[in-house]
């Protein structure tokens, strides 16, 4: 699934870059939601680039979260983009999810 799964965005004023993200630590498949985690934009870059994997995670209809999309780093002009989905906009993209 990953190693973490970001379920929250905070944006920069701009609404290009990502600031922080609330992060719940998944392992062997299971989320812990007692483990949240706020995490900056710079620590999310460097854990995908140190080979952590993400994943978004998405409500389901029941209110429980589900794997959603794997997040990556999309490096356009020398500047890293947190995406989950390959583009050519220079914003980070994870799709709808809630922001805080």
């Amino acid at each position: 699934m990953g190693d973490y799964g970001i379920y929250k965005v905070r944006f920069n004023i701009n609404h290009s870059k990502i600031r922080e993200a609330q992060v719940y630590k998944i392992k062997d498949n299971k989320i812990n939601i007692n483990e949240s985690i706020t995490m900056d934009r710079e620590s999310i870059i460097s854990k995908i680039y140190s080979h952590d994997s993400f994943v978004t995670l998405i409500k389901d209809p029941g209110g429980y979260l589900q794997k959603g999309a794997e997040v990556y780093i999309y490096q356009q002009c020398l500047e890293d983009y947190i995406k989950t989905e390959d583009n050519c906009i220079r914003t980070d993209y994870l799709g709808k999810l809630s922001e805080f």
